[in-house]
């Protein structure tokens, strides 16, 4: 049977690694979905021009580019082109004209020489006598030297005109171009072109030379007042950057498509930039890349856990605290990450885990709960975004402040509030440094320090409002349950002081000594002492049965057999463990009930059966035995020899320290010697006892002082001490 046992025990030692190893995986795959319920945005299989079955909202902030820039071409085409006068064109332009002119003068000189070379005869009148006397080659070789060219007949007008017609198509065309090419646009060309064409046709002209006249026209009235492109485009370009398109910023949030609306072309746009278009979108990266993250994660956070706090890693409730924390704190920032992406809860965990657990699972905890909010606040921005810096070290800072503050000042809700009121400070700062460095507006930056502040001041909200909630449902008997379990107005020791008053003292008394023992080595003081007020909260059933609360001379077990008081007196430790399971209060707390007298034996109760038994009876033990398991913590262990030794010291005549000293070592020596020690179970080491049996002394000295008598003066009551 006890290899069978010792079989079974050493297979759940062995098992616990594993349990422990299945609660974090188990966090892992819920983490895993709610990063990729986060990072993963839903798609629509919908098309430009095609009815939206469903309001679409916009996953994160985006700009709508197709109205920015539409609102940018507008302000570019708002601008007027830019002019300028072309003096070098109007020059060119004018010394072209007068060149044509002189060009106009040469060419008759050259034809009369022509002419009088070849016969001598008087000069042609018209148009067919040049001909005739120039012949076709000449004329020819005439046009080409004028620019533009003339036409055969043109050029035979020119020959055939007298000096004053060529005179004054001379002072028509010339003045005409000169003053029409100021600022003369292209747009007015025309206009001009036509102008001058009607004047000239006033003239008293032939209409050769008038056909000349309105070919200079077409040829040299042209744009000098030009547009300056570059000018032009510059300006254009600066008016487009001037264009404010903060409004075309749509923020996460906001509705995109309508149900019921049609989709048009920029909607469409918006929503394939936002990654939510069905079509062949593959997240099989994104998938692998986060899981295998999150997966080395959790395995690292496990191996660190197995080296640095393996008494965590082998108590499965508290390993389930840890995890349950960690998903509390993963699915609340699943729940507030639609008001802001660091609305995250920074503290939540780690407190928790400080509180509940220990420090050294705290901090792990923390850093592993940021590279969680790391990944989970990246999105489509990346996770070297602003956003998710922020939240990253923001997690470790205010983390490990809350912790390490928690440590220092000890596990109560005022230092809880402390704590979360540092690590809110630390969380400011940091995230305030964070946006200068990624040189953020100011707007910006007070605005992300806000949302920090309220992550942080939820997650201290929630850990003191639900204090009360994890110290029930995993029955704790943390430090803040401790202290009001403490308080003397709990309504079982309201009982024990109306109705066992004698029991009522005892514990108070036994309290005290536990805490002094536990405090001075280095063990849970706070549940020493709480175990010492209420480990005779059994006694309630039947208090006139113990001796404390008798009257004098009044004992009832005057009256009852051996056996039957032997059962009444072992009544009251389990009676105490289920009037405390009763009261809800810690298992830490039952447990020391229900261990305080362990299975040892009624001894007096035992040998008054003896005496009363006929003789050769042998008297069977185990009915004068109490029925619980003997003390298996150190805080239980020492309430169990203060208990003892505070009876023992109640009965002493003496109230001399020696005395005490003397009956408190014997009480001891009988609990950690022999064979039927109670102590057998209990990890107290022999240095560990002898500190304990001096604090005991010292407690319990102070408790049986001796009155000092005062000699009383007129009108002065002596006093004590």
């Amino acid at each position: 049977m006890e290899r069978k046992r010792k079989r079974t025990d050493a297979f759940r030692t062995a098992m616990r690694p594993v349990v422990a190893g299945a609660l974090v995986f188990a966090v892992f795959v819920l983490t895993s979905l709610v990063a990729m319920a986060i990072l993963l945005p839903v798609r629509y299989d919908i098309n430009t021009g095609d009815i939206a079955t469903t309001t679409i909202r916009a996953t994160r902030d985006i700009s709508d580019d197709i109205t920015a820039e539409r609102l940018r071409e507008e302000a570019r085409n708002a601008v007027e082109p830019i002019y300028f006068v072309d003096e070098e064109l109007i020059l060119s332009l004018s010394s072209q004209v007068e060149a044509f002119f002189e060009a106009l003068t040469n060419v008759r000189g050259q034809a009369r020489s022509i002419v009088a070379s070849t016969d001598g005869a008087s000069l042609p009148v018209n148009a067919q006598e040049w001909q005739s006397a120039l012949g076709t080659l000449n004329v020819q070789t005439l046009r080409e030297s004028i620019t533009p060219s003339l036409s055969q007949e043109q050029l035979l007008a020119v020959l055939s005109a007298d000096e004053e017609e060529l005179f004054a198509l001379e002072n028509i065309v010339k003045p005409k171009i000169s003053t029409n090419l100021e600022y003369l646009s292209a747009d007015r060309v025309d206009a001009v072109k036509s102008l001058c064409s009607r004047e000239l046709e006033a003239a008293q002209l032939s209409q050769e030379l008038k056909a000349i006249g309105n070919l200079l026209f077409e040829e040299f009235l042209q744009p000098t007042y030009l547009i300056d492109e570059d000018a032009t485009e510059e300006a254009r370009r600066q008016a487009a950057l001037s264009v404010d398109t903060s409004s075309c910023v749509i923020e996460r949030g906001a509705i995109i498509v309508s149900e019921g609306s049609r989709v048009t072309t920029s909607q469409y746009a918006l929503l394939a930039a936002l990654d939510l278009i069905e079509d062949g979108a593959d997240d099989s990266a994104v998938v692998f890349g986060v899981s295998t993250f999150l997966f080395l994660a959790f395995a690292a956070y496990y191996i660190v856990m197995n080296a640095c706090a393996p008494d965590v890693i082998r108590d499965a409730k508290r390993m389930l605290i840890v995890v349950a924390s960690m998903a509390a704190s993963i699915l609340l920032y699943w729940a507030s990450r639609e008001l802001s992406v660091l609305l995250v809860p920074y503290v939540l965990t780690p407190v928790l885990c400080a509180v509940l657990v220990d420090t050294k699972t705290a901090y792990a905890t923390t850093i592993l709960t940021s590279l969680v909010f790391a990944v989970c606040s990246s999105g489509s921005a990346g996770v070297f975004s602003a956003d998710s810096f922020i939240v990253t070290a923001v997690s470790i800072a205010s983390g490990c402040a809350g912790v390490a503050l928690l440590n220092g000042r000890g596990m109560s809700r005022t230092s809880m509030m402390v704590s979360g009121a540092v690590a809110a400070a630390v969380a400011i700062l940091m995230s305030a440094m964070v946006g200068v460095a990624y040189e953020s507006l100011l707007s910006d930056v007070l605005m992300d320090c806000l949302w920090v502040f309220i992550g942080v001041a939820t997650s201290i909200v929630i850990c003191i409002g639900t204090m009360p909630l994890w110290e029930q449902v995993f029955s704790l008997a943390t430090e803040m349950r401790l202290n009001e379990l403490s308080s003397l107005n709990h309504p079982l020791l309201k009982r024990l002081e109306s109705e066992a008053t004698g029991t009522y003292q005892h514990c108070l008394n036994v309290g005290a000594m536990a805490e002094a023992a536990a405090a001075a080595i280095g063990a849970n003081a706070a549940l020493a002492r709480v175990g010492g007020y209420y480990h005779d909260v059994g006694k309630l059933t039947r208090p006139s049965y113990f001796i404390e609360n008798q009257a004098p001379n009044s004992n009832i077990h005057d009256t009852l057999e051996p056996e039957k008081s032997a059962q009444y007196i072992a009544a009251h430790q389990s009676d105490g463990a289920a009037l405390l399971t009763k009261y809800k209060l810690p298992k830490a707390v039952i447990k020391i009930a229900a261990e305080h007298h362990g299975n040892s034996l009624l001894v007096q109760f035992y040998r008054l059966a003896q005496e009363r038994a006929a003789s050769g009876e042998t008297v069977p033990e185990k009915p004068f035995r109490y029925t619980g398991q003997r003390p298996s913590t150190v805080e239980g262990a020492i309430v169990t020899l203060a208990d003892c030794c505070e009876a023992a010291v109640r009965a002493l005549k003496q109230n001399d320290r020696e005395a005490i000293e003397k009956r408190v070592r014997s009480v001891v020596y009988a609990g950690c010697s022999g064979p039927d020690t109670i102590l057998s179970n209990c990890p107290l080491t022999m240095k560990q006892i002898a500190v304990i049996e001096r604090s005991f002394v010292r407690t319990l000295s102070g408790m049986k002082h001796e009155r000092i008598e005062y000699a009383q003066s007129s009108g002065t009551a002596g006093g004590d001490e």
